[in-house]
């Protein structure tokens, strides 16, 4: 693409900076969703999608790892909100557990570069973003042993296993198109019950 081919864009005024940060993000979710690789998302390519030059965005972003390490904490931001809209309101915890399951499944499968991005490496990245989504994970475990749902005597060493199995779930049926998996629905509530120790409610 030359820089006649670059859409023109309207310059932020002052004051507009974080504007342009939004939008690079967006551009760069973008990028990441079609092409499904980390190493596609370019400060170029992201430029690009932006339609802004490529030197714009160090203003922003120290280097292209900045730029993955933003995308990758605004990802488990999101999925966090997901979990959470998805169980609120719910009451039985056992519930609230399986639909914080699901949606973590449903983005994975929808958004498979993202997830991969969420749990690719970054070197000297924050992982806080992720460790508070794994923390809301095994509040819900917690909750389901509270009510007396969940036989689990480490809710944090079971929520792990929980979240290796989903993140399994997600990365087989992105690639094992054509093997003849179970149900989406029953997968992730079979691999839940039996990882968080779910009992029957008496």
């Amino acid at each position: 693409m030359t820089s006649q081919d670059t859409p023109r864009r309207r310059r932020n005024k002052p004051g507009e900076g974080g504007r342009l940060r939004e939008e690079t993000l967006v551009a760069a979710f973008e990028v990441l969703h079609e092409e499904g690789a980390v190493e596609a998302v370019t400060l170029r390519a992201v430029a690009a999608r932006a339609g802004i030059t490529a030197p714009a965005l160090y203003g922003h972003f120290r280097d292209v790892t900045h730029l993955h390490s933003e995308l990758r904490t605004r990802a488990f931001e999101q999925l966090l909100d997901a979990c959470d809209a998805a169980a609120e309101g719910i009451t039985d915890p056992v519930d609230a557990l399986h639909l914080r399951a699901e949606t973590i499944v449903a983005r994975g499968i929808e958004f498979p570069g993202r997830h991969l991005l969420m749990f690719t490496r970054i070197d000297d990245a924050s992982n806080d973003a992720g460790h508070r989504t794994f923390d809301r994970l095994v509040a819900v475990v917690q909750s389901c042993v509270a009510a007396g749902r969940s036989a689990s005597t480490d809710p944090a060493e079971d929520g792990a296993y929980l979240l290796a199995a989903l993140n399994g779930l997600v990365m087989t049926r992105t690639t094992m198109t054509g093997f003849p998996w179970p149900a989406l629905r029953q997968s992730v509530h079979e691999i839940t019950r039996r990882i968080a120790r779910i009992v029957d409610a008496p």
